[in-house]
């Protein structure tokens, strides 16, 4: 059994809760959206990449560093529950080892999560409200995601683009009200790429902001740092 992968690298998370924290990233190739600010779009239609096996991609991993040298195991795509096949074989090598697993996903595959998610630690779930993403709407899907989730869920982030309409904030909003209204909720500016060439407004963010906090208990306004200081 093998899977794409893109890339396998040492870096900093430079997004949602966990910014700052040194991982070893594992980015899988392919994914079931077609976000118009995705900035790792050229990479999974252009770039080259490897067909794996576990046992090859766990070697890579522990040649980047081990356990007690690296915060967790970032495992994101593309959109990584695309092969959960792969991941029932590959995570659990990991945990054997020693080390976390941080998943980065859009929340749209959740019966794919509960085939995986005994051996998952954290996760951070991309909202994907279709005015923003250009693609079609997912809330349906993401609200049942949420609910298997529960306590591993360790951050919900919103990515918001000039063209995000007001009521798909505030339906996202409402939704995590719902599900999971303590969970860290973080509006992430689009950084400029694709189709994306605009910056959100100030105003914009403010009154998000504000009407997430009537709302939600944990709310935080964070770009992408990795982008703004040159990390991979």
């Amino acid at each position: 059994m093998k899977a794409p992968v893109l890339e396998v690298f040492r870096s900093f998370q430079g997004e949602g809760a966990f910014v700052g924290v040194p991982q070893v990233f594992v980015r899988f190739r392919q994914c079931n959206m077609t976000c118009v600010y995705c900035d790792e779009m050229d990479k999974m239609q252009n770039a080259p990449w490897d067909e794996l096996s576990p046992e090859e991609l766990t070697a890579q991993v522990c040649a980047l560093g081990g356990p007690d040298e690296i915060h967790s195991v970032s495992v994101t795509g593309g959109e990584p529950l695309l092969y959960t096949p792969f991941l029932r074989k590959w995570l659990p090598q990991l945990k054997a080892l020693g080390y976390a697993i941080y998943l980065e996903t859009n929340g749209t595959l959740p019966e794919a999560l509960a085939r995986v998610i005994e051996w998952v630690d954290w996760i951070a779930m991309d909202l994907k409200p279709s005015s923003s993403t250009g693609d079609r709407d997912w809330q349906t899907a993401q609200e049942r995601f949420l609910r298997l989730a529960g306590k591993r869920l360790l951050c919900l982030k919103l990515v918001v683009s000039a063209q995000l309409v007001e009521e798909d904030v505030r339906q996202s909003i409402e939704m995590c009200a719902r599900s999971a209204p303590q969970i860290p909720f973080i509006l992430q500016p689009a950084t400029p790429a694709r189709a994306i060439l605009e910056q959100v407004p100030r105003e914009s963010l403010q009154r998000w902001q504000r009407f997430a906090s009537e709302k939600l208990s944990d709310v935080r306004t964070v770009p992408q740092t990795h982008k703004l200081v040159g990390w991979r």
